[in-house]
């Protein structure tokens, strides 16, 4: 019987796609993981989203400190 490496793609490379393919790569070491994007960083959408969310997520600090 012939082994076969697993093989795995993911596509994105902002935020999502490339915690996906760490979390893969960390369970599944032997596991062959692409990534598929038509842009990367710092091109994607979570480079300019994620300031917009963290700000979200942070309370009781002044606007000026979050600045």
């Amino acid at each position: 019987e012939m082994s076969q490496k697993t093989r795995v793609c993911v596509i994105g490379a902002g935020v999502v796609g490339l915690s996906s393919a760490v979390r893969i790569q960390d369970e599944l070491p032997h596991c062959d993981v692409t990534l598929l994007a038509d842009r990367f960083s710092p091109d994607t959408t979570s480079d300019g989203s994620s300031g917009i969310w963290l700000l979200h997520l942070v309370g009781g600090v002044s606007q000026d400190l979050l600045r």
